[in-house]
């Protein structure tokens, strides 16, 4: 019945006008554009990643209706084969570049036409027969049977024999040899069994069958391209053949093989993108993979971000690649004002797939230096903190068809928009399979930035061999106010530990901190001759100073005000003793924070004035300290998307 049909198909196709025909073929193309949204998705997302940066969003959709319409004229002129003859390939298909034709033919070792799912290469094997020279074309068998079947009897109308992938290779071998033609797409992802090389500047799996038939038999390889020029009328245009070379290196001549090739295809898919095959998952097999992080100039929402990056890498490393193969790009995001952004945030409440290449949003509510670089990154991954950057993280995800991350709540946005949600247990989030819940906030302290930071700290501190108490001190923020009373309080606590227990001190400042609060570090510290060090980030930071000081300290003492400054020492291995500031409210989710890593043995938390004896206890304990891990617990849900 699928036979009879097909063609009945076939046969009403041929009777009527071609330019009918074609416009039908445009019809059905645009409407399997609209129909197929799956494949749709991975074929923009795959001109994204070849032009990001070079066409606007728009153009890629132009260009992919074209993809649909040319394929859906492609169809019904395979359909109307029946009635192509000679005399309707001599008016309708133009060919250029015979004598590169007929100078590999002269070699007299066969030929090889090494082309790709461009344009409507079924009419290139029947042009060639025209021209008196039939080709041997390899194709890949049909799913059903009864479509190869009707491939096979088309195709070999007008005098071309076809050779299904996987039967003997001595068809091949014996026409080559003969000096006859063969015919072989090459362009499709044949994932590890291929040699990658760049296509478009990443990395692709392209496979290697026609260069190594070529190599082992020197036939030459005539780069082949048929491209449609207006309705049915064609031009195929035949290119300066080449060899492989034979060493005794058998890969590297394939690979050189190859290279010389996508040099030659690259250029004619730039240059006729619409004419190209893009739904296929082109990239499927890459080992690259582009992660973009969305920066709304917080510091600390940054740190959080690249703590989710250094494990994806971690994760991928395991899986086998290389460091080179995960690169990073970070987004300046930002907005034209709060109206916009909570206009974005509503539109993104509703936003689907379908607003793939719909960027004009974007365009009202971002400023035009971020909507520019925005619109122009393609990535496989987006990761971003905190809610205000939740709507443009959903909406570059959709247009780039790549996973996502949020660290933090994301706002009035459902979860499960998310790939992965990164949340800390003090913002009560609901339990699912996409959420990773952290004890603290994600951090960048590990054994390399500390070993990295200490390095730092040595050109700054002259240090003597003693123990080392660290002290990392905040400042004001809309729940708590350091004041001077509690400085000099803590100084004194200090000072009576450097001097009772032999101790170094090394002191950082951070942003928050109040003028008053560092002119009183500077009048009781700075001529302290067992304070090694005392940075005012003010005024003169040092790099990764944080880190060097956890690295080199036995003890760390942390202001109570930021969960990332505890997050980060509590990371670090070292006993972490942290003290409160002056609350300017009452409890909030931040002490919820703080109290849940002290009831877990993360940190201790005496008053003020009990913080050398807290020291004391410390250095009479054998016990080790707690290593908060969060990057643990992240590891297994990034690992799945990787």
């Amino acid at each position: 019945l699928l036979y009879i049909t097909l063609k009945a198909a076939s046969i009403a196709v041929s009777l009527i006008p071609p330019a009918i025909s074609l416009w039908i073929g445009r019809v059905a193309g645009l409407c399997s554009y609209h129909l197929h949204p799956k494949r749709k998705r991975i074929a923009y997302a795959n001109l994204k990643a070849a032009f990001s940066g070079k066409k606007s969003p728009g153009q890629i959709k132009a260009i992919l209706r074209k993809t649909y319409k040319n394929s859906g004229q492609s169809i019904m002129e395979t359909l109307s084969i029946p009635r192509i003859d000679k005399e309707y390939l001599k008016r309708r298909v133009r060919l250029e570049g015979r004598k590169n034709f007929d100078v590999a033919e002269a070699r007299g070792k066969g030929i090889i036409f090494l082309s790709s799912h461009f344009g409507n290469w079924e009419i290139l094997g029947l042009k060639s027969a025209q021209e008196g020279y039939p080709v041997y074309i390899l194709a890949r068998p049909q799913r059903i049977q009864i479509f190869n079947d009707i491939l096979t009897e088309y195709r070999e109308k007008l005098g071309c024999k076809v050779i299904s992938r996987g039967m003997s290779f001595r068809e091949i071998i014996r026409a080559l040899k003969d000096n006859n033609i063969v015919g072989i797409l090459s362009d499709q992802d044949v994932g590890k069994a291929g040699v990658f090389i760049d296509l478009f500047g990443r990395p692709a799996s392209h496979p290697v069958g026609a260069v190594r038939l070529a190599r082992d038999t020197d036939a030459a390889i005539v780069p082949a391209f048929i491209v449609r020029e207006n309705g049915a009328k064609h031009f195929i245009t035949l290119k300066e053949h080449f060899t492989v070379p034979k060493t005794d290196d058998r890969d590297a001549d394939i690979k050189k093989g190859i290279e010389t090739y996508i040099r030659i295809l690259e250029p004619y898919i730039e240059r006729y993108p619409d004419q190209w095959m893009w739904v296929y998952t082109r990239w499927k097999s890459t080992p690259s993979r582009k992660v973009v992080i969305l920066n709304d100039r917080k510091a600390g929402h940054l740190n959080q971000s690249l703590t989710v990056f250094n494990v994806i890498k971690r994760c991928r490393r395991d899986a086998g690649f290389s460091g080179r193969d995960t690169s990073l790009k970070v987004l300046d995001v930002k907005y034209k004002n709060r109206v916009a952004r909570m206009a974005l945030s509503l539109y993104a409440v509703f936003a689907s797939h379908r607003c793939q290449g719909r960027t004009r949003w974007l365009k009202r509510c971002l400023t035009e230096e971020s909507y520019k670089e925005v619109v122009a990154t393609y990535s496989d991954i987006v990761i971003s903190c905190g809610s205000a950057l939740s709507p443009v993280n959903i909406l570059l995800s959709l247009e780039n068809n790549s996973k996502n991350v949020i660290i933090m709540k994301p706002g009035i946005f459902a979860l499960r928009r998310f790939n992965v949600a990164v949340i800390p247990r003090h913002d009560n989030p609901k339990k699912s399979g996409n959420v990773v819940i952290t004890e603290g906030a994600p951090n960048l302290i590990d054994a390399e930035s500390m070993r990295n930071g200490r390095e730092g700290i040595r050109k700054f501190a002259d240090l003597s061999g003693k123990r080392v108490l660290g002290l990392l001190l905040g400042g004001d923020n809309r729940s708590h106010t350091l004041t001077l009373d509690l400085v000099d309080r803590l100084i004194s606590q200090v000072e009576t530990a450097l001097e009772r227990f032999d101790m170094e001190l090394i002191v950082t400042t951070s942003r928050r901190t109040p003028r008053s609060v560092e002119e009183r570090l500077k009048e009781r510290l700075g001529k302290n001759p067992r304070c090694k060090l005392l940075i005012i980030a003010n005024e003169a930071n040092v790099e990764n100073a944080v880190s060097g000081i956890l690295d080199l300290s036995e003890v760390v003492m942390v202001s109570g005000e930021s969960i990332s400054m505890v997050s980060e020492a509590a990371s670090s291995g070292k006993h972490t003793i942290v003290f409160d500031l002056k609350k300017r409210k009452g409890p909030s989710k931040h002490d919820r924070a703080i109290n849940r890593l002290y009831e877990l043995d993360y940190i201790v938390r005496p008053v003020i004035d009990e913080v050398c004896n807290t020291i004391e206890n410390i250095s009479k304990s054998d016990r080790p300290a707690k290593k908060l891990d969060d990057a643990k617990n992240m590891y297994k849900e990034l690992y799945r998307i990787i």
